[in-house]
Order: C-alpha cells, then structure tokens, then sequence
C-alpha cells in the first residue's frame, strides 16, 4: 500500500529572524508544477525573505512529491489528436482513466489528493 507521502519543501530564513514568526508560504496550484524546482536562488534582495522567512513546496502529486502522480500520457494523446485531426476530450479521458487504474493499482489513495490534506500537509511542515 503506498500510504506514505513525501512532500519536499524549501525553508529559509533571514539570519537575525524568528524562526517561527513572519514566515511567507509559497506553492503553485499545480496539477503537477513544481515549486522549489524553480526556485533557482532565495536571497534578502529576491524579496522572498521580505518578512523574516519563506517556505516553499510542492503539494502533495506534484512532480517531486513522492508518490509523483505524473500523467504523460495525456499530453502524448493531445498531441495525437491534432495529428490526426480527432477529438482530444475522448483521447484524454481515456488516458486519464488508464492513469488513474495504474495509481490505484499502485496503492494509492487518491482521495488523498484534496484541499483539506494540502492544508494539512502545510500546518504539519
């Protein structure tokens, strides 16, 4: 069963700053962005330490996330469907249930994937 998650974060801080007062948060809205993969540098200057500190991560299924719930199937089949000049919804779909059989095949739950197990993964960082 793959019931653990794996969520990767960023935490830095100004050297004179509470460690636990004036933190930012930083994610994106996903599906399957990463944040801290993109995060070249964290400097005073960047304006990311504005307010003493600053967490970035990655939600939960995105692409450093452990378990990654990565589709790239999706993205092969829309680029089928202008080839071959067909509907991409139906092509999608279909990808999309093939990806969501392997994950559950997998062991994952992915009623685990919600807003309220964001939040939760954000207060228990």
């Amino acid at each position: 069963m793959a019931d653990r998650v794996e969520i990767p974060f960023l935490f830095v801080r100004k050297a004179t700053a509470d460690s636990t007062q004036n933190i930012s948060l930083y994610t994106t809205g996903g599906p399957g962005y990463s944040t801290i993969a993109n995060i070249d540098q964290v400097t005073a200057s960047s304006g990311f330490l504005k307010y003493g500190g600053f967490i970035a991560f990655d939600q939960r299924g995105t692409k450093k996330s452990i378990p990654a719930l990565d589709c790239p199937e999706v993205e092969q089949a829309i680029k089928q469907a202008y080839r071959q000049n067909l509907p991409k919804e139906p092509m999608v779909l279909a990808v999309v249930k093939l990806c969501r059989k392997k994950f559950i095949d997998q062991g994952i739950d992915l009623s685990a994937y919600n807003t309220i197990e964001s939040a939760a993964d954000i207060a228990r960082s």
